[in-house]
C-alpha cells in the first residue's frame, strides 16, 4: 500500500469519526426529551401493536396495515424493536434516530467519496447533512423515524448501484433492487430514486458520457436507451408503492380533495415552497414543526419564485458539460421534493422541514463543488479564507441545530416556539389546547381552541375537542352542538361521530348513539373507539349477542384494553357464559391489578357460577 493511500485512508477514517462525534454531540440532548403529542401518540403511545413490541401478530399487522394513512412496515418494525429494547422510555427511541442519522452522514460521505474521489468535498457535504438545522425535525421527532430509516436504505441503494456499475452482474443488480424495496417499505418518498440513478449515470459515473462534446444528437438516444431500460423495474416498483400510498392516505382521509384545495393553489404553494426551503437552508431561523398552508399568495412571490427556479435550471443546464455537478445537484433537489411538494396534498401543512432531509443534499453538492471550482482559480489567501469560512459555517450549523433541538424537549416548548416562528398557526394552538386538556387545565384549553377557530373556523379537530371539554363539564347539549358543527364541516369526521354518539348515549338517546357509531365505522372500520362504544350501547339496549361481536373486534385491534375486557366479561355474564366472563375479568386484572370494577365483577361471576 502506498504512503499516499494510507494517508488518505487515515484522513477518511478521521472524517468518519468527526461526523459521528459531531452528530452525537449536538443531538445527545434528545436523550432527555419527552415524546411529542403530535403523531408520537399515534405512532407509539396509543398504538397497541407498537406498544406491545415485536411479535408474530404485530409483524403481520405491520405488513398488512395502512394505519396512520401510511404503509411502511419496516418503520413499524423499527419502533417495535425500540419498545423491546427500551420499553416506553423516550430516551432509547430518540437515540436510535440519532444513531441512524450518524450512520446516514457516514454513508453519504463514503458514497460521494466512492463515486467522485473528492475527499474534502465529500466530507463537507456530509458535514452539512449531519449538522444543518433543517434536519433536526427528522432526527429529534420520534414519529419521523421513517425519514432517517428510509434515508439509510436510500444511501445503501446508491452505494450498491455504484458497486453494480463497477462490475455489472445480475446478483449485484438484484441487491440494488432489494435495497430500494426496503427503502420504500420505510417511507414511500423513495419513489423518485430511479431518477437519481439516471442522474448518477450522467454525473459522476458517466455511463457513458451522455452529455460529452463527442456525443451527437443522433447517437444519444442509442446510448441512453439501455440505461432507461435498466431503471424500468425500479419505476414499476415505485409506481406500485405510490399506488399503495395513495390507497393508504385515502383510507386514512389524509388527502385533501381538489374541491377544498384547487390545483392552482397547490402549484403556487409548490413554487413558493421550493424557494422557501432554499431560503431556510441559507438562513435557518424561525423553523417550526408546522407551517400553515397559505392561500392568496402575492403575485410577486409566485412569479419571483418561478423566475428564480427557471433561472437556476437554465444555468445548470447550460453548464452541464463544464460543471455537471450543477445539473446533478439541482435535479436531485427538484426531483426528490416532487412527492412531498404539495401537488398531491396530504395534511394541512404548506411545507415541512423534514421533507428536506435528503433533497437538500443536491444543493449541498452544488454549493460545495461550485465553491471549490471558484477557489481553484483564486489566490492562496482566498483559499485560506475559505477554510476559515467553512469552519464558521459548520460551527454556526452546530450551534443553530443545538438550539433548534432544544425546542423539541416537550410538546409545550415545541408548539410555543411554532407560534413564535409563524403567523396564523391554528395547528400549534390546537395541539397546545389538547395538551392543556390532557393536563386538566380546561379553561386554558378552551381558550387555545377558540384562538385556533378564529384563524381557521373550518378546523373540525378544535370543535371536537371543545365538545369533549363541554361534555366532561356536563354541558351535554352544548357538546352536541359542537360535534354537529364539526360534522357539518366534515361529514366524514370519525372522531366527531364517535363523540356525538358518546354524548347521545349519556342523554339516553341510545338509538341515535348507535347510528353515529355505525357511521364512524363506515368511514373507519378499524376504529377501536367506535367498535368499543358501539358494543357498550348495544349492551345497554340489551343486544348482548351483537355487543359481543364488536367487543371482540375492538380487542383484535387492542388486546390490552382493560375497559373493553371488563365490559366483554359483563356481557358474557349477562348471557350466562360465566367461565368465559371470568377469563376476561382475570385478563383485565392481570393487566391492571387495581381495577376495582373488574375485581368486583369477577367475584360476582364466580358466585353466580357456583350457584348454577
Amino acid at each position: 500500500m502506498s504512503q499516499r493511500h494510507t494517508h488518505s485512508t487515515r484522513t477518511a477514517a478521521g472524517i468518519i469519526i468527526f461526523l459521528v462525534v459531531s452528530v452525537v454531540a449536538v443531538y445527545w440532548q434528545t436523550r432527555g426529551h419527552a415524546f411529542i403529542e403530535f403523531d408520537d401518540q399515534i405512532y407509539l403511545l396509543e398504538n397497541p401493536h407498537v406498544r406491545s413490541g415485536v411479535s408474530l401478530a404485530n409483524i403481520q399487522w405491520a405488513f398488512s396495515s395502512v394505519y396512520a394513512a401510511n404503509w411502511h412496515p419496516l418503520t413499524w418494525l423499527s419502533h417495535m424493536l425500540d419498545v423491546e429494547l427500551f420499553g416506553m422510555n423516550p430516551a432509547g427511541h430518540h437515540l436510535t434516530s440519532v444513531f441512524l442519522h450518524a450512520v446516514n452522514a457516514v454513508l453519504l460521505f463514503t458514497l460521494l467519496l466512492r463515486i467522485t474521489g473528492a475527499l474534502w468535498k465529500s466530507a463537507l457535504v456530509a458535514a452539512l447533512f449531519a449538522l444543518h438545522p433543517l434536519h433536526v425535525e427528522s432526527v429529534a421527532w420520534v414519529a419521523e423515524r421513517k425519514d432517517v430509516l428510509s434515508a439509510l436504505f436510500w444511501l445503501v441503494t446508491l452505494h450498491l448501484y455504484a458497486r453494480y456499475v463497477d462490475n455489472p452482474a445480475l446478483s449485484r443488480y438484484l441487491y440494488v433492487l432489494i435495497a430500494f424495496c426496503l427503502g420504500l417499505m420505510s417511507k414511500p418518498m423513495l419513489v423518485s430514486l430511479p431518477f437519481l440513478l439516471l442522474l448518477m449515470d450522467f454525473w459522476p459515473l458517466q455511463r457513458p458520457a451522455l452529455w460529452g462534446p463527442d456525443t451527437t444528437m443522433q447517437s444519444r438516444p442509442a446510448t441512453i436507451r439501455p440505461l432507461h431500460l435498466e431503471k424500468l423495474p425500479f419505476l414499476l416498483i415505485g409506481a406500485a408503492s405510490a399506488a399503495i400510498t395513495v390507497f393508504a392516505q385515502q383510507q386514512g382521509n389524509a388527502m385533501t380533495p381538489l374541491v377544498a384545495s384547487p390545483l392552482a393553489e397547490r402549484i403556487q404553494n409548490a413554487l413558493f415552497a421550493y424557494t422557501a426551503y432554499l431560503g431556510k437552508m441559507i438562513r435557518p431561523t424561525d423553523l417550526a414543526v408546522f407551517y400553515p398552508f397559505q392561500t392568496g399568495l402575492p403575485a410577486w412571490k409566485i412569479f419571483g419564485a418561478a423566475g428564480l427556479l427557471a433561472t437556476i435550471t437554465a444555468v445548470a443546464f447550460r453548464e452541464r458539460r463544464r460543471h455537471p455537478y450543477l445539473l446533478f445537484g439541482w435535479s436531485w433537489y427538484i426531483i426528490t421534493l416532487v412527492p412531498v411538494i404539495g401537488i398531491v396534498r396530504v395534511g394541512l401543512q404548506a411545507m415541512a422541514d423534514r421533507y428536506t432531509y435528503m433533497p437538500l443534499t443536491g444543493i449541498f453538492i452544488m454549493l460545495v463543488w461550485g465553491t471549490a471550482n471558484l477557489l481553484e482559480r483564486g489566490s492562496e489567501s482566498l483559499r485560506r479564507l475559505s477554510y476559515a469560512m467553512t469552519a464558521v459555517v459548520l460551527a454556526a450549523c452546530l450551534l443553530l441545530s443545538w438550539r433548534q433541538i432544544s425546542y423539541w424537549r416537550d410538546t409545550t416548548t415545541l408548539f410555543t416556539h411554532a407560534l413564535d416562528s409563524t403567523k396564523g398557526n391554528f395547528m400549534a394552538l390546537a395541539v397546545l389546547g389538547r395538551h392543556l386538556e390532557r393536563q386538566g387545565r380546561l379553561d386554558e384549553a378552551l381558550e387555545r381552541f377558540n384562538e385556533a377557530l378564529e384563524i381557521a373556523p373550518w378546523y373540525e379537530y378544535a370543535k371536537v375537542h371543545q365538545g369533549i371539554i363541554l361534555m366532561n363539564r356536563g354541558r351535554l347539549d352544548a357538546a352536541v352542538f359542537k360535534y354537529n358543527e364539526a360534522i357539518l364541516q366534515n361529514p366524514e369526521s370519525v372522531s366527531g361521530h364517535i363523540n356525538l354518539g358518546i354524548v347521545m348515549g349519556l342523554q339516553g338517546r341510545h338509538e341515535d348513539a348507535i347510528r353515529n357509531f355505525r357511521i364512524a365505522l363506515d368511514f373507519n372500520p378499524r376504529s377501536e373507539a367506535a367498535l368499543y362504544n358501539l358494543g357498550m350501547e348495544l349492551a345497554t339496549t340489551g343486544k348482548l349477542d351483537e355487543a359481543l361481536q364488536y367487543y371482540y373486534k375492538a380487542l383484535e385491534i387492542d388486546p390490552d384494553d382493560v375497559n373493553c375486557l371488563n365490559n366483554l366479561g359483563v356481557a358474557l355474564a349477562g348471557l350466562g357464559r360465566f367461565d368465559e366472563a371470568i377469563r376476561q375479568f382475570t385478563r383485565a386484572l392481570q393487566l391492571k391489578p387495581d381495577f376495582f370494577d373488574a375485581r368486583n365483577n369477577r367475584e360476582l361471576a364466580l358466585k353466580k357460577r357456583g350457584h348454577d
